[in-house]
C-alpha cells in the first residue's frame, strides 16, 4: 500500500480522480470552519469513478457552535461532499463513549467505475 501526502489546499494535479481509496481521519475537525468547504471539495476531487473516500470525524448537530479544537464537524458540512460530485454509501452517528466525543462514520463514493452496494444509514 502507498501512502502520499500533500497540502490539501495545493494537490498535485496528477492526483485529481487519481484515488480509488482516500481516508479522512480528523482532518475537517482540525480547519476552521471557513476552510472546510474547500478541503471537502478537495478531498472529493481525489476520488476516481468508483472510488471511496472514508471519513471520520468528531460530531456536532447542525447549527450547534463549535466551542473548541479540535472543532466537530456538522452533517451539513459533510453534504460538501454530496456537493462535489460524491454519493453517500453509509453513514453512522455513534454516541459519545466514555471519555469520547460523538463520531461521524462514513463513506462517500463516486459515480461511475464498478457497481457499488445500497447506502446504508446506523444511528
Amino acid at each position: 500500500m502507498d501512502y502520499h501526502v500533500a497540502d490539501l489546499f495545493h494537490l498535485p494535479a496528477r492526483w485529481n480522480e487519481a484515488f480509488s481509496l482516500v481516508v479522512e481521519i480528523r482532518t475537517l475537525q482540525s480547519l476552521p470552519l471557513p476552510q472546510r468547504a474547500d478541503a471537502a471539495a478537495a478531498i472529493a476531487a481525489t476520488v476516481r469513478p468508483g472510488g471511496q473516500v472514508f471519513v471520520r470525524c468528531l460530531a456536532r448537530d447542525d447549527g450547534e457552535p463549535p466551542v473548541s479544537r479540535p472543532w466537530p464537524v456538522s452533517r451539513g458540512e459533510l453534504r460538501r461532499f454530496i456537493k462535489a460530485g460524491l454519493r453517500e454509501a453509509e453513514f453512522a452517528d455513534q454516541p459519545a463513549a466514555e471519555a469520547h466525543g460523538r463520531f461521524f462514520t462514513a463513506v462517500y463514493a463516486r459515480p461511475g467505475g464498478p457497481e457499488l452496494p445500497e447506502r446504508r444509514e446506523s444511528t
